[in-house]
């Protein structure tokens, strides 16, 4: 039924109202300005009454006055009123006319417990009239099931839902359920579910809702209905199925390894315990192999208990620690082993590394082949898991043990660096020792020396503990001035040795016509072998006849200088008629010639060092005259004047100066 009037049945009841002010358009109808109203008709008591139903019941021209035309019947639920309303029936009914008339109408699809108003309307050529409203009330009723459906919530539950009608009654429910059914009755044995609460004194479909809780066996069918109960009556639902799913193992989706150590790591996985409390545990070995094996070493889950909750979602295991132990720079294969009651899952094989540990250098270092410049550093250093790079650092005595006062925790800060372009210094990632060692030179002579191996890896860098060693000491060459031969008048050679100690070294002889003093003239070395050559230089044509010229071997390496004896030898005179006018003059300086030998063989490289000069080596002796006691003085600067000085003259000059 509808709840709005139609057109029609609009115009018909605002028909008296409009007959006085003549004939008027309204909403599509044309009502005659003066029509004649109908008879007001009687609205009599409805009859048949139910829950749904009633038997409307009027009286047309009660005084036989009327004329022939419609009616129809509006009611409302209400306790009073039947308009505004619906009409019943649509379209109106047709009255005969004059005489009086029964009629009626039959309402279907009303309320339980429901008070209705309705009253009869008479028209006729768009003039109404309506009877008396008459009341009644529906009957009360049961609740009505109106659909059933079961959801399994897990393999051990289900949620079991259904649409009743309360009729306007508060309604109480429950499911029933059981494992056996015989049409519509449950067998065996049969568990009650109470509803969640009652449902409100409301009408049409209103949802009923429980679960069975987790206490269903798995990949079971079950039936149920629903039971609903209110102050009328109970109604029962059919008889439906449902099947629950199948229990599962866990899931496992991921694993991985975080806050990982030189020693340590922590294991967690994603697991998913379909809908079972699951265990779980970690295993992890040195290898894949192991761990396939279930060799490896177990770790139970944490925290706070090894056990994950009966839920179907993602949760996490662990993190659980190793506790220590592993290896420095070692690769580590693990897995999660998580079990609920359906069976276990074993996820897959993953692995991490441990990071290295700072490098160990086990001991202080040796230095080996050590001679009076150079020396060979040695050490060990565990790489401790990670490649590692090497160098060695040192410094003289003198130095580290004023770094110790300047900067007691690192006396190396400041040292010299001993590294290789030729020489690798890269130790590969491991965990055992390794000897290292590095070549240095360009040491000092007789020196003591303080040294330590420097390793960095990514953990970082150690410095290992001072070791000392000492360069041998200084070996300066040793020189003979030897014989004068082949002297004649303005010739001669003169002939010496040199024992270059092992070390590159520079010769020639200092050549004058005065004792102590002359210039240095290049020597020629014979072919030798060892380290004592034959020297010589020769004279051709450049000499005075009749002349003392004084001559010495002199010969210098990294360590010092060595002189021979002074020796000297005088040339052959001339016939008077056969002097020259004029002598030539002292032999002047040329470079030096500088000779390395190593092993038998002989190399000459070019000129060394320039040893000091007559007057350089007189001031120094006279300064050392100086700081010895005063009655010693003048004897001493007697003796520094007849070696080094020109002449005595010169002497006493210097010493007054």
């Amino acid at each position: 039924m509808t709840r709005c009037r139609t057109t029609a049945a609009r115009c018909r009841l605002t028909a008296a109202f409009l007959a006085v002010f003549g004939a008027v358009a309204l909403a599509g109808c044309t009502v005659p300005a003066l029509a004649a109203a109908p008879e007001t008709p009687v609205t009599k008591p409805a009859t048949a009454v139910t829950a749904a139903t009633a038997l409307l019941h009027g009286e047309l021209n009660p005084k036989k006055a009327g004329e022939a035309g419609e009616f129809y019947f509006t009611y409302e639920q209400s306790a009073s009123e039947c308009e505004p309303g619906t009409l019943a029936p649509e379209p109106p009914g047709t009255a005969l006319g004059s005489a009086k008339e029964a009629v009626s109408v039959e309402l279907t699809g009303l309320e339980p417990s429901r008070q209705y108003t309705y009253c009869v309307v008479a028209s006729h050529e768009g003039a109404t009239a309506t009877g008396a409203p008459v009341t009644f009330k529906t009957l009360a009723s049961k609740p009505a099931v109106e659909s059933e459906s079961a959801a399994p919530a897990s393999p051990f539950a289900a949620n079991l839902e259904a649409q009743v009608n309360p009729n306007n009654q508060e309604t109480t429910y429950s499911f029933e359920y059981s494992t056996e059914a015989a049409g519509e009755v449950l067998k065996g044995s049969v568990t009650t579910v109470s509803g969640e609460a009652p449902l409100p004194p409301e009408f049409g479909g209103r949802t009923a809702f429980a679960s069975t809780g987790a206490v269903l066996a798995s990949a079971t069918t079950y039936f149920y209905r629903v039971v609903a109960k209110n102050a009328t009556g109970t109604a029962k639902g059919k008889v439906e199925e449902f099947t629950t799913n199948t229990a599962e193992a866990p899931t496992v989706d991921s694993e991985s390894a975080s806050a990982v150590t030189a020693t340590d790591a922590r294991l967690e996985a994603k697991v998913n315990p379909n809908f079972q409390e699951t265990h779980y545990s970690f295993e992890y070995a040195a290898s894949k192999e192991a761990v396939e094996e279930g060799k490896g070493t177990l770790v139970e889950g944490s925290p706070p208990a090894p056990a994950l909750p009966a839920v179907s979602e993602e949760l996490t295991a662990g993190p659980t620690g190793i506790g220590g132990g592993l290896e420095p720079g070692t690769t580590y294969f693990y897995r999660v082993a998580a079990a609920n009651a359906t069976g276990p899952t074993d996820g897959p094989v993953e692995s991490f590394t441990t990071l290295a540990a700072l490098p160990i250098i086990s001991a202080a270092g040796d230095a080996e082949g050590t001679t009076g410049t150079s020396a060979t550093l040695a050490a060990s250093v565990n790489p401790d898991g990670g490649v590692t790079v090497y160098r060695f650092v040192y410094l003289t005595q003198a130095e580290y043990e004023a770094a110790l006062v300047e900067r007691p925790g690192e006396p190396f800060a400041l040292a010299k660096v001993v590294s290789s372009e030729t020489t690798e210094t890269t130790v590969p990632a491991g965990l055992e020792p390794v000897a290292v060692k590095l070549g240095v030179d360009e040491l000092t002579p007789g020196t003591a020396y303080e040294f330590a191996l420097v390793a960095t890896n990514a953990a970082g860098t150690t410095t290992g503990p001072a070791a000392s060693f000492a360069t041998q000491p200084p070996t300066p060459p040793l020189a003979v001035t030897g014989a004068a031969v082949n002297v004649g008048q303005l010739s001669a050679a003169i002939l010496g040795s040199v024992d270059t100690q092992g070390l590159p070294t520079s010769f020639q002889f200092e050549f004058g016509t005065a004792s102590g003093e002359g210039s240095l003239v290049p020597a020629t070395a014979n072919p030798s072998f060892g380290p004592v050559l034959e020297i010589s230089a020769e004279f051709s044509n450049d000499l005075q006849p009749g002349t003392t010229y004084y001559y010495r071997v002199v010969a210098s390496n990294a360590d010092g200088t060595g002189y021979g004896e002074e020796r000297s030898f005088t040339t052959a005179s001339l016939a008077a008629p056969f002097l020259p006018a004029t002598l030539p003059a002292v032999i002047p300086y040329t470079p030096i010639t500088q000779i390395e030998t190593q092993g038998s063989k002989l190399l000459l490289p070019g000129p060394g060092p320039k040893p000091p000069t007559r007057a350089q080596l007189l001031a120094k002796a006279l300064k050392a005259c100086q700081k010895k006691p005063k009655k010693q003085r003048a004897g001493c600067e007697r003796q520094a004047d007849k070696k080094y000085g020109p002449a005595k003259k010169a002497g006493r000059k210097n010493r007054k100066k």
